[in-house]
């Protein structure tokens, strides 16, 4: 099957696996690449595992629209490859300086391009990220309020597919779903959409960082 673009063919690998497999074997060179600008060349083959399941969950987890998928997959393989170093090997068996100095940089490379890919997807639902800090619940009971419709909207398929077709949030079943009041849920609707967003689409770096 021919496709205009890598991003079409992830897609429709995500739903394939055997173009999910021949995607893995024909990319082999680039998840070496990114697996080796943070652990050295000749340490790879105990890497080589984590770094394609890595670049398998990267097409799993990717979404149209999302930008590079390429830019997406070398954060998932370093990320991948950076949690086995610490999980596995001694301080003095790798050398941590500079995979520390590495993932520093990869981190603030990676928040940066999923900030951009996250406030281009909020403007399709007529929300801009600077108004996030002031969306937010200011007190615990409506934040704990706030996050349950956000979890409950982001773990029910059919409410996402619904706001992501209409770009508008379904308040009354979201409400009736979550046990969470009507008025609430209109009220905090920017906050709900960024939350649910950011849990379905998988934003690991923005997952970490922001608070809303």
């Amino acid at each position: 099957m021919k496709f205009d673009n890598l991003e079409k063919r992830v897609i429709a690998a995500k739903r394939d696996k055997k173009e999910l497999n021949e995607l893995i074997r024909e990319y082999r060179p680039f998840i070496r690449k990114k697996a080796t600008e943070v652990i050295p060349h000749e340490k790879y083959d105990s890497f080589s595992t984590v770094a394609m399941e890595a670049f398998a969950e990267a097409i799993k987890a990717f979404e149209e629209g999302r930008g590079s998928f390429l830019g997406f997959a070398s954060m998932v393989i370093k990320r991948r490859v950076k949690d086995l170093v610490r999980k596995e090997y001694k301080p003095d068996e790798m050398p941590s300086e500079n995979i520390e100095i590495q993932a520093e940089a990869d981190d603030r490379s990676g928040l940066s391009i999923e900030v951009e890919i996250f406030t281009r997807e909020l403007l399709e639902y007529g929300i801009c990220i600077m108004e996030l800090p002031g969306a937010s619940p200011k007190h615990r009971s409506s934040k704990e309020k706030a996050d349950r419709a956000a979890k409950v909207l982001a773990e029910t398929e059919h409410l996402m597919e619904q706001l992501v077709s209409t770009k508008k949030m379904p308040v009354t079943r979201l409400s009736e779903l979550a046990g969470v009041p009507f008025k609430l849920i209109e009220k905090k609707r920017k906050y709900i959409v960024a939350r649910a967003l950011i849990s379905r689409n998988k934003y690991g770096y923005l997952g970490e960082y922001i608070d809303l």
